[in-house]
């Protein structure tokens, strides 16, 4: 993406305690106005963010990676993800499904 943003972490959909928004399901950024942007035409960038629950009776990464591969058949631009939240089924003393709660953030076509 140009935009330059490393990961979820680094984007600029957080507030001013760097922790992440979930109240909104998307936000536009805009570089500030200085000397060497003046007359340019700045790209606005919108990122929706939409939560997903996935499982696998593999392990916990396996279960992310079905939860994104399932969203990428339905939606561009996927660019990241963040694990929320996990949980696994025990079955007689042992673990048998893992389950994530993923916040996936993808670029809003235009």
């Amino acid at each position: 993406m140009a935009s330059g943003w490393g990961n979820h972490f680094d984007s600029p959909l957080k507030n001013e305690n760097n922790v992440g928004r979930s109240d909104r399901f998307s936000e536009t950024y805009s570089a500030p106005l200085t000397e060497s942007n003046i007359g340019v035409e700045l790209v606005m960038t919108t990122i929706k963010v939409i939560e997903v629950m996935s499982e696998s009776t593999e392990s916990w990464e396996a279960a992310a990676q079905s939860g994104v591969s399932d969203v990428c058949k339905s939606v561009n631009g996927v660019n990241s993800v963040w694990v929320k939240d996990q949980s696994a089924v025990v079955e007689n003393g042992r673990i048998t499904k893992y389950r994530v709660k993923l916040k996936i953030s993808f670029t809003v076509e235009r």
